[in-house]
């Protein structure tokens, strides 16, 4: 006989929360922990860090830094799954973001029904509690539309799915159970391993391909993507854009050009990407 899993009331329930990270990106990663930190006092979070080829030394490191928070628990997992070999890959997405498609094995003896997954070139400037206890309804995942390519799946040849329903996967509001019922990763790595050339934003690509229909649109403010802090798209309104610009809650600073990089061309999303961790 299947047991239900206990109903987990996510209102009070700890914040899960999952990153995957190689050693270049260990201090992006402590400086998003920080900021996740410094604006949620008094909620219990749990990280679980996914470490592709990441040293002993940078894992102490990310034990270290958090171990005297009685708020704060830090699991880090050794990926013990192995990823296709014939998938999209480029310089600046590497094939370790294809872990946040394995999240139901990666998380697998984990006592986690729901797990907030973030890209690592994120701060989190306000509290989470109200996204982490979204209703999902019948959806699998809440995600944010994406503020780049509007017409991403006509190049993808699915031109029959709405332009607005192509979600940014850089945060992910994830129900792990259904994801591991429904076999999304198997669905989902199928598709990228099948359509290589089409999928420009790689596993991106391949999540939308799959579950354009099954995610539920959260607000901008949950994943202000840099285009969306400049106002330089059109999938949202002024009145969207303003309002996301004067109180996002997770800053993605998606795309090449990064805040802790020399070159950077916008001293104001620099400048909050350093202050974030201080709460202020």
């Amino acid at each position: 006989m299947v047991v239900a899993p206990k109903r987990v009331d996510f209102a009070v329930a700890p914040i899960n929360i999952m990153m995957v990270i190689d050693d270049q990106m260990v201090a992006q990663a402590l400086n998003l922990c920080r900021t996740i930190i410094a604006h949620n006092p008094r909620e219990r979070i749990h990280f679980y860090v996914v470490c592709e080829q990441v040293s002993r030394h940078y894992q102490a490191v990310l034990q270290w830094r958090f171990e005297d928070d009685p708020w704060v628990t830090m699991h880090l997992l050794t990926p013990n799954v192995a990823l296709p070999p014939n998938v999209a890959t480029s310089d600046r997405i590497p094939k370790a973001a294809y872990y946040r498609v394995l999240v139901d094995q990666l998380l697998a003896g984990q006592p986690v029904q729901r797990v907030l997954y973030l890209d690592v070139d994120m701060v989190n400037t306000g509290r989470l509690r109200s996204l982490y206890a979204t209703d999902l309804g019948t959806k699998l995942i809440g995600a944010v539309a994406d503020g780049g390519d509007l017409g991403r799946f006509a190049k993808m040849n699915l031109a029959h799915v709405p332009h607005e329903r192509y979600f940014n996967s850089g945060m992910l509001l994830i129900d792990v159970a259904r994801w591991r019922a429904e076999h999304v990763a198997q669905q989902v790595l199928a598709y990228a391993q099948a359509n290589v050339m089409l999928c420009r934003y790689h596993d991106q690509d391949a999540l939308n391909a799959i579950l354009h229909d099954q995610w539920q649109p959260l607000h901008p403010r949950y994943n202000a993507q840099t285009n969306i802090m400049l106002g330089a798209t059109q999938r949202f309104s002024k009145k969207v854009l303003q309002s996301v610009r004067q109180h996002p809650v997770l800053v993605h600073f998606c795309g090449h050009q990064k805040p802790w990089k020399n070159g950077f061309p916008h001293q104001f999303l620099e400048k909050l990407y350093y202050n974030a961790a201080l709460g202020s």
